[in-house]
Formats: structure tokens, sequence, C-alpha cells
């Protein structure tokens, strides 16, 4: 009897253990298969390879990639494309033997400096590609490099390029690529700009032995075959994972010259070449043979491969394979467990900020540095992947909201969203009828119930500013009028020129619906020469009906404005609904900010791939009723209702004390008898003592 209890409450935890762990706001049930990771002894930074079988079944752009620890969190990583790289870099520092500097004055123009540099490279430099390295202490600048070389009497350029470094986004170039220079040689180097002395540390880095990337050779299954005006034409199977660099051929054939095409084959779409070449084998000629085809990215499910025999027969044991860079994971350890699971295609690509160093120095460093390998374990079935929609659990309407009270009304198509994902993006119009914090915001089925959603990150859309200039409002200034097509609350504006150089003070101002003008930012307007960014201006975000920039042009001609455009803040909306066609109700300031329980699973929500939304403009809603007028003691509040009651009571007060004032005899009256029986009469008989 004790077994069979036993034995039932451990069937119960095992069940309970297997709902918990198939619970729909479970990011693993996304992924159908999971692979566990195999980590170093050390912990920090490691770096784990992709194999074939994580590669053919998931997605190209491995947005459908996860790292869950033992609780089912994403470890953070950063993907490293496998490229070709340099080998071993060899850094020589180089102290300049000559330094000379000047300014160059212009008439309307900033001051141009110049530097002049003299360097000595090394001696014994090995072979490989010379880069000349120009770091500075600056935090931004922009400079023009020249380099010579100088043998004996001679002096021949040998390289020109622009330097910069620039902060948010950081960003920079340091480097001039250099060819080979002749032993015992000097550089000389003419770094000119604006903006003060560069004064920059030179250095010689050379990159020897390229390294190609790591790459894996997958099979392509041949799915038809057939032989046509004396060519072979074969139909391969592409696994969505697999973006092959080259396609390989084997054959058992020893002596062959063919051409082969390589075409991409996409649902309703033409056949796209994306390779073409010349295979060739001569057995008896040591190294004669070339048996692969470089093809550019393919995207459908198959490939067709042409091969043109003339009147050859056919090439016997014909297997294709796909070379495929083999792409690797970065990302932290903690000694602890953690499991790669992937595959299905349904969930969307993380955003990881690890990933933002990708195409910075420190990313390069980062990408180049020796790490610890994991090793990923063979991949299985994933036993908490659930194969239904992503959101089926969410995909419920909600409350009937009142539309009577909403202003503004869009429709909103949604299409594709296999997992119940969509993304929304409100257009202009939408969140001009809007409230500010968008809290009024609803979506709609066509029998009036609302469906939820998630408010994602903040983003900013453009939108073109008409622009009217008012020259005469001073002698010294310019009145520019930028108007949006709508009222909205704007952040940033950003205005297109073609004046090379500018440095004006402004003031700019909002206008917003009832007229009333504030000053929205102030400061100067500037631009160095060969910088081809628009000029901005940013601010907090602010409704306005116009902005109006007051430039400051002193004895200039007025800047002109080819084009001007104004950013609004605006969410990305993820919406978990079926397909169908909705509308979004916009514009009642008195609906309370949706709560939705989906806020609970965010996490799970926004790692679905979603499909866009298509969202119209806003019209007035037909079915909009103003609230009635209310009455005029509906209209007072409660300061009014203080004051009508202080009055009531002065006037109650003030009544009484009239009362009492009008009861009092006047000046010479006898006060009225007391209440009570009559004294006795003075004719009445005598008093006896």
């Amino acid at each position: 009897m004790r077994r069979a209890i036993l034995a039932g409450l451990a069937l119960a935890l095992t069940t309970a253990s297997v709902a918990s762990a198939q619970a729909p706001t479970d990011p693993a049930r996304l992924f159908p298969r999971e692979a566990p990771i195999e980590l170093p002894a050390t912990t920090g930074l490691v770096r784990l390879a992709l194999p074939a079988a994580v590669l053919e079944g998931s997605r190209p752009d491995l947005s459908d990639v996860r790292i869950h620890d033992e609780r089912g969190a994403a470890r953070p990583y950063l993907v490293e494309s496998a490229t070709r790289r340099g080998g071993d870099a060899t850094i020589y520092a180089i102290t300049p033997t000559e330094v000379s500097r000047r300014i160059e004055r212009r008439s309307s123009l900033a001051s141009v400096y110049r530097e002049h540099l003299v360097l000595t490279p090394p001696p014994q430099v090995p072979e490989g590609r010379w880069t000349l390295w120009l770091d500075s202490a600056q935090a931004s600048f922009v400079r023009d490099v020249v380099v010579f070389e100088v043998r004996d009497d001679r002096r021949e350029q040998i390289a020109e390029a622009t330097v910069f470094r620039m902060q948010a986004p950081l960003r920079d170039r340091l480097g001039v690529e250099l060819p080979r220079i002749a032993e015992g040689a000097r550089l000389e180097v003419q770094v000119s700009g604006e903006g003060g002395y560069l004064e920059p540390n030179a250095s010689l880095i050379v990159l020897t032995v390229p390294v190609e990337p790591p790459t894996v050779a997958l099979p392509l299954t041949e799915v038809a075959r057939t032989r046509r005006d004396g060519r072979t034409i074969l139909e391969l199977a592409r696994p969505a994972g697999l973006v092959p660099d080259r396609v390989l051929v084997t054959t058992g054939a020893a002596n062959f010259f063919r051409e082969v095409r390589v075409l991409d084959l996409s649902a309703g779409a033409a056949p796209r070449e994306v390779g073409h070449g010349s295979l060739f084998r001569v057995h008896e000629i040591d190294g004669a043979e070339w048996v692969a085809i470089d093809v550019e990215r393919a995207v459908g499910d198959r490939l067709r491969v042409e091969i043109d025999d003339g009147d050859s027969p056919e090439l016997e044991g014909l297997a294709f394979e796909a070379i495929v860079r083999q792409p690797t994971l970065l990302f932290e350890s903690d000694g602890a467990p953690v499991t790669l699971r992937f595959g299905g295609g349904r969930a969307q690509a993380p955003r990881y900020d690890i990933q933002r160093l990708v195409g910075t120095r420190l990313g390069d460093r980062l990408l180049g540095a020796a790490l610890p390998e994991a090793t990923l374990g063979e991949p299985v079935a994933n036993p908490r992947f659930d194969d239904g929609p992503a959101l089926r659990f969410a995909m419920r309407p909600g409350r009937t909201p009142e539309v009577a009270g909403y202003t503004d009304v869009a429709t909103l198509l949604v299409e594709g969203a296999t997992e119940g994902l969509s993304r929304v993006r409100l257009p202009a119009s939408v969140l001009a009828a809007a409230r500010d914090d968008l809290a009024d915001v609803r979506v709609v089925d066509g029998d009036g119930a609302q469906w939820p959603y998630l408010r994602g990150a903040d983003a900013s859309d453009p939108i073109a500013l008409a622009v009217e200039v008012d020259d005469g409002a001073s002698s010294s200034e310019t009145l520019h009028r930028l108007t949006p097509p709508v009222e909205g609350r704007l952040e940033r504006l950003e205005l297109h020129t073609d004046a090379p150089f500018v440095s004006r003070a402004f003031r700019l101002y909002g206008v917003d619906a009832a007229g009333e003008r504030s000053l929205l930012a102030s400061g100067r307007l500037t631009r160095e020469p060969n910088d081809p960014r628009p000029l901005e201006v940013t601010w907090a975000p602010r409704r306005v009906t116009r902005l109006e920039l007051v430039v400051e042009d002193g004895s200039d001609a007025p800047l002109e404005f080819g084009e001007a455009r104004g950013w609004i803040p605006s969410p990305t909306l993820y919406l978990a609904a079926p397909d169908g066609s909705y509308s979004v109700l916009v514009g009642d300031l008195e609906a309370e900010p949706p709560r939705y329980e989906i806020e609970s699973a965010r996490e799970l929500v926004l790692s679905v791939r979603a499909v866009d939304a298509t969202v119209g403009e806003a019209t007035p809603n037909p079915a909009h009723a103003p609230p009635p007028e209310p009455s005029w003691w509906e209209e007072q509040g409660l300061s009014s209702w203080i004051v009508w009651a202080v009055l009531l009571f002065a006037i109650l007060v003030l009544g009484l004390l009239t009362w009492r004032i009008a009861r009092q005899p006047a000046d010479g009256e006898a006060p009225p008898p007391p209440e009570g029986p009559e004294p006795p009469s003075a004719s009445g008989p005598p008093v006896r003592f």
C-alpha cells in the first residue's frame, strides 16, 4: 500500500513537472530541437561553433536560436559571422623623426590646421598587408591624410584617405591602407582639417597569412534530374538554414571540362542565376582539378544545377555538397548548465546589447581574441516544444469598449500571423488623434471586442515638413516656419542644406493648437566642411502644430533648406490576434490605460516572430457621440461648492442675527411683560401682614 501511495505521488509530481515545463509562457516551447552545451572549466566569455545540424535546422539569420539556462531564461550572445580574416597582426609604434605644423587662414571658412610628419618604418618588416594607424586623444574628428614614400631623391604619393572618429553612435576609421614600401624608405604623412591639431600617434600594423573562415560541408539531396539538349539538369533541395558559399561537385569521371550554371528556385519567382563557372579534371596532371562553383546568396528552397555536356556522356556518380561558413556564438559562462535550443522559425531575432559591438574596433578585438571553446552535444527533440501557434494562449478577445467615446478610427489588417503576433506601427494621423500617453489606443474586431497588445520599444518615425521662409522678420535673422501635415508630438528636426559650412545661432519655437508659442531649443547650427550629414536639433517631445526656427545670419545670406523632416516618437505595438480585419480606436480622453494579462508573459510574447500589420490613416469615428452637456451643478468644481456653502452659511447667520435684533424694543419703550400669570390688580383686596 505504501509503495502504491509513493508511486502515485511520484506520478503526480512528474505530471506537474511536465505541465509546468509546457506552460504557455515557457520560452522553450518555441524550439523543436535542443542540445546541451559542454562548457570549458573556466568562466567568462566562451566561443561555441554551430555544427551542421544546427545550421540545417535553423533560419539563415539564426533568429530562431537561443541559449537557455536551467530556469529557461535566455543567455545573451554575439553572433560571429565566419569571414576571411587576417592572420597574425604585428603592431609597430613609430615615433615621428620630424614634425611641423601650420595654420592656414581662409577668408570665410574656419582655419585649416596642417600637420607634416616624417616616419621611418622599422627594418625587417614581415610580408603582409600594411596599414598606417593614426590615433588621437580627440573624441571626435575628421581629417584628410596624404602619404608619400620618400626614397633617395624620389618622392611619390602612395595613399590618400580620410580618417575620422564620431560619437553617438561610436564609429571610426583610423587606418590608411599602404603598399609595401622599399627597405630604407621613409614615409611623409600630411594631415589636414579643422578643429585644431590632431597630434596623432602613429603605428604600422602588418597583417600576415590571411586565415580562411572555418567551413562545414553538408550534402544536398537530389530531388529531380533530366537531360535535355546536351545538358544535365538537376534540382537539389536546399534546407532553409543553409546559405552555401560554394557548391562542391563529386564525380567519378577522370577527365572532363564542363560549363556549369547554378540557379536559385523560389516559389512565385523566375529562376535566378546565383553562380556559374567551369568544372575540370585532368587525371594525368597533378593539381589539374577544380570541382566547386562559387554562388551568391540563395533564398529559395531548391537549387537548379545545369551542366553543359555537349556531345559527351553525362558525368558519372554525380553528388553535391554545400560548403557553408561556420558561424560561432560568443556568450558569457558562469559554469552553470546551459542548453542550445533552435529551429522552428517561430522566434524573431533577439536584440542583445553585446551584438552592438560588431563593426566597432572593440568588437573586432573581441572577435579576434583567443577564447575558451565550448562544444555542443547531440541534438535531440525538445520535449517542451509545442507545435501550435506560439500565442494560442493569448489570442482571446477581451471586453467591449464604449466605441462612442473614441473620436477617430483607423483600419488594421493582419495577414500571415501564423504564430498569432503582429507588429503595429501607428501612422502620424493616428498618433495625432491619440493621447500623448497612448492610453486610449484600442484594437477591436468586427464585433467590437478588443484584442490584447504589448507596448514595445519606442522608436521615431520621420514626416516631411513644409518649409516657409520669412526673411523680412529681421535684418540679421531669418524665420523658417516648418509645418507638419498633422498636429503631433515632435522630438527632433532634421534640416538638409547645400551650405558646405554652417555655424549660426538659432532659436526653435513650438506653436500648439491654441496658438501658444514656447521655446523648444536654442544653440548653434554647425556643420564642418566635407560633412554630408544634415543639421539636427533635438528637444523633449512636445505636441505642436508647427515649428518656428529663427536663425541668426548676421551679414551672411540666409540658409536654404531643400528638405526638412520632423521625427515623431512612436512605440511599436505587438498585437496578439489571428489574421483578420480590425479597427484601431483612439481619441477618448477619459479612457483608462488598458491592462492585459499577456503583460506577465512579455518575454515570451516579444520573442515570437511577428509579421507587420497594415494600418490605415485615421478618420472620424462615425459612431462617436460627444458626451452630453453637463448641468450647471455638474460643471461646478469642489472649490465652487465650498464657496456656495460658505455663502449659504453666511446668509443663515445673518438671518438669525436680523431676527434677534428685530425682537428687541426701541429706545424709551417699555420692555414687554414677561410671560406667566398676571400680577394682582391694584383694586383688589388689601394685603394683610
